[in-house]
């Protein structure tokens, strides 16, 4: 009888020294977020959350933009007569393709390369106010596009691109302007 008593006091005490010691995960402390932190950081979860769903909800948007930088690749490196053949059919339809040629190249020519471009202004319209068809421009949408680009014989120059889907639904330029020339 006395050896369970004893066992069971062993036990006892061991069960309390196990109690005693602490715990691998109970000696890393727990980080407290007050309600106040909690708060802003869902706050900006959710503005994140927000640029992000608009930056990419908008695929005529990003067309648009996609044809814009197409568009001045082409006029980059000279080739204005691509410019033309992949311009909408509107603008092809206002100037000769010789013209437009001769007019792009002197609005670039005394620019010079094309250094650096960055986008400005995305800005999404619908009806083309003084167009010469409206009715057929009446419910179509298109971009007008800035860009601030700089050129090796001139900086901050506005370039200012206008795309809209064509009949064939592929979005294509149809007015193509540059400020601040000097």
């Amino acid at each position: 009888m006395m050896q369970k008593k004893t066992e069971e006091c062993r036990r006892k005490n061991f069960m309390r020294w196990v109690s005693l010691v602490p715990k691998p995960h109970s000696l890393v402390p727990k980080p407290q977020l007050g309600n106040a932190l909690k708060i802003k950081i869902l706050l900006l979860l959710s503005v994140f959350a927000g640029i992000s769903a608009q930056a990419g909800h908008d695929p005529e948007q990003t067309a648009a933009i996609e044809a814009s930088e197409h568009w001045l690749l082409l006029a980059d490196a000279g080739k204005y007569r691509e410019c033309w053949e992949s311009a909408a059919e509107y603008m092809k339809s206002s100037i000769r393709q010789k013209e437009w040629e001769r007019s792009v190249a002197d609005m670039r020519g005394t620019l010079g390369k094309a250094v650096s471009r960055k986008l400005k202004t995305v800005q999404s319209e619908t009806g083309l106010p003084g167009a010469p068809c409206f009715k057929c421009f009446r419910d179509r949408r298109y971009f007008i596009i800035s860009y601030e680009t700089s050129f090796e014989n001139n900086t901050y120059v506005t370039e200012t691109l206008t795309p809209i889907a064509d009949s064939d639904g592929k979005w294509r330029i149809f007015d193509y302007r540059i400020r601040g020339q000097r």
